[in-house]
């Protein structure tokens, strides 16, 4: 297991001394600010994939054995959260084309983190908030996380892989940083200054 970190201008991992970081960065440097904060999820293949995004740069990919992270293939579009479900990578609240998407949900196709089809996406507009982040509640649901609003994911079989449900009308979390996962539930910090739990 490593511990990996992104700033505003590197991607890196704690050491095996546990004394500093050394430098994953690949070929592409990253160029967000504080308000685009790095968010990673694990992608489980024939070795766990660590992806990372920031909704600023192209999505970035490292298998745990190569030096650096490199792009992520399949032209994914930047987002401000991910998490995995159903053997898919999800991302919410996606740039794409250079045009803000912050209703939208997209997914990778099944077990290809590399494969991303520009029809495989969901908006969720039926509450007028915009999307903050998403966070997986069990290997085929996840969380997603608007500013007023929690809607929820679930796998199903056919050719749309998840349908979307509204489950409540609370106070969203003030980040995706501000969820936590603990014991099969999430809490987080709303945007009312309260600590709320979802368990879907």
């Amino acid at each position: 297991q490593f511990t990996v970190v992104g700033t505003t201008t590197k991607l890196k991992k704690l050491n095996a001394a546990g004394t500093g970081y050394d430098d994953l960065t690949g070929s592409t440097t990253p160029t967000g600010s504080s308000d685009d904060p790095w968010r990673f999820a694990v992608f489980p293949t024939a070795v766990d994939n660590l992806i990372g995004t920031n909704k600023v740069n192209t999505p970035q990919t490292w298998d745990g054995v190569v030096e650096t992270f490199s792009d992520l293939g399949g032209s994914p579009p930047r987002a401000g959260d991910i998490t995995v479900a159903a053997n898919r990578v999800v991302v919410v609240d996606t740039v794409e084309a250079g045009v803000a998407k912050q209703y939208r949900v997209r997914w990778s196709g099944f077990n290809n983190h590399a494969s991303w089809d520009s029809l495989d996406f969901a908006d969720l507009s039926d509450t007028a908030d915009v999307m903050v982040g998403c966070r997986a509640l069990s290997r085929v649901a996840f969380a997603v996380y608007k500013k007023h609003s929690q809607w929820v994911g679930l796998a199903q079989t056919g050719q749309f892989p998840f349908k979307f449900e509204l489950q409540d009308l609370k106070p969203g979390p003030v980040s995706p940083a501000a969820v936590v996962v603990a014991e099969g539930r999430h809490y987080y910090l709303a945007l009312d200054g309260s600590v709320y739990v979802f368990d879907g």
